[in-house]
């Protein structure tokens, strides 16, 4: 509804006022209109800025990526040439190795074919002999490898090994002294050893790193064959009496011991006097046992004479190893008191008891059974007393 003016002044008046009115509508919507253009290119420059920054995000991943798999490709290029080279250095000495005991395989092979066809007329069938003999000593030689590896019992083998290849090298001599005269057969059978001669040392090789000894003790230990070969062999026996996985240098220092009377760090002047002391002792105990006065007692050797626990009546020697006239009555004992004595008896001797042990000590050296303990003991005051009167007498 237009309003109706009958004052020109005022209706241009009116008008005027609309028209800034709307002009003032106008700018607030313009200046809305660039709040908006101003928000969209700022939200378009930081949605430019976040895409930058994750192209660039993904350039460093990328670029972090490309070094690591060339630092991948280059580490597996490392472990190739290493595993190459640890190849390289297993399998050269296997090849030379190979190489060198095989060569006598082929240096042998016509003096075996040679007695397959002219001794044993196998005709079409003398190749199989070489093949036989030399294929059965080097199939021995890897049982023998195998038996060293883990630590089996390998001497058969080795036995056998050793049997094919001396009647390998019998006739390749006999075929070399028929072609070539002694001298060649003697070559040739020597040449058709030198195979399973290597084969020995290398054998030896692998025995010594299964044992775990070092090259300073296999040195030692020949060193002790070659200067002291009576000991080095008693050492030896030592170890396999009491037990094949002694130690050597226990077994060595035993046999110093049982030797001299005193072990190999003593002077050379202290060695010659335990000699003399050790033979005075074995002339007064030849004596001393030819007169009766040593006893067995369950495999030890007790000193001076106990009556033995066999019965209720028993008997000492007197000074001049006779017999006593009067028998001495010792009580018995059961199987078991038999049976731990000795240990006691040995204790006594050692000194790791006195002559005369309380019940708790023989029983603690028994490991327990305070009633064989209290018969022990009883049988000890018995044996003691009767001797202290005997030698009264």
């Amino acid at each position: 509804m237009s309003a109706t003016y009958y004052d020109h002044r005022a209706e241009r008046t009116v008008a005027a006022a609309d028209a800034e009115q709307r002009r003032a509508h106008a700018a607030t919507t313009w200046a809305n209109v660039e709040l908006q253009r101003v928000q969209i290119e700022s939200a378009r420059a930081e949605l430019a800025e976040r895409q930058s920054a994750m192209a660039e995000r993904r350039r460093q991943e990328q670029r972090r990526d490309r070094r690591t798999e060339r630092a991948e490709w280059w580490a597996g290029i490392r472990s190739s040439v290493a595993n190459a080279r640890r190849w390289i250095a297993m399998a050269t000495p296997l090849l030379v190795g190979g190489i060198a005991m095989g060569a006598p395989i082929l240096i042998g092979w016509d003096g075996q074919l040679v007695t397959a066809r002219a001794v044993l007329h196998l005709g079409l069938l003398a190749w199989v002999f070489p093949v036989a003999i030399e294929g059965g000593a080097w199939w021995l030689a890897f049982l023998q490898h195998r038996a060293i590896s883990r630590k089996t019992p390998a001497g058969r083998l080795r036995v056998c090994i050793w049997l094919l290849a001396l009647l390998a090298a019998g006739m390749n001599a006999w075929r070399g002294a028929l072609a070539y005269g002694p001298v060649g057969g003697a070559g040739l059978g020597l040449a058709s050893l030198l195979g399973i001669g290597l084969w020995e040392i290398t054998a030896w090789y692998l025995r010594l790193s299964a044992s775990g000894r070092t090259g300073r003790q296999a040195r030692l230990s020949l060193a002790r064959w070659l200067r002291f070969p009576r000991l080095a062999l008693a050492a030896w026996s030592i170890g396999l009496a009491q037990d094949t996985g002694t130690d050597p240098d226990v077994a060595w220092r035993a046999a110093w011991i049982d030797r001299y009377g005193v072990g190999p760090d003593a002077v050379r002047r202290d060695r010659r006097l335990a000699r003399l002391v050790l033979r005075a002792a074995w002339r007064a105990d030849s004596t001393a046992a030819r007169a009766g006065d040593l006893v067995l007692v369950n495999g030890i050797i007790l000193r001076p004479l106990v009556a033995l626990p066999g019965g209720n009546e028993s008997s000492l020697a007197n000074g001049d190893g006779e017999p006593s006239a009067q028998p001495i009555e010792l009580p018995k004992l059961s199987p078991l008191a038999v049976d731990r004595l000795s240990t006691v008896l040995q204790a006594i001797a050692n000194r790791t008891l006195p002559e005369r042990p309380g019940t708790k000590a023989i029983y603690r050296l028994i490991g327990g059974g305070m009633a064989t303990a209290i018969e022990i003991r009883k049988y000890l005051d018995t044996l003691t007393r009767t001797t202290a009167e005997e030698a009264a007498r």
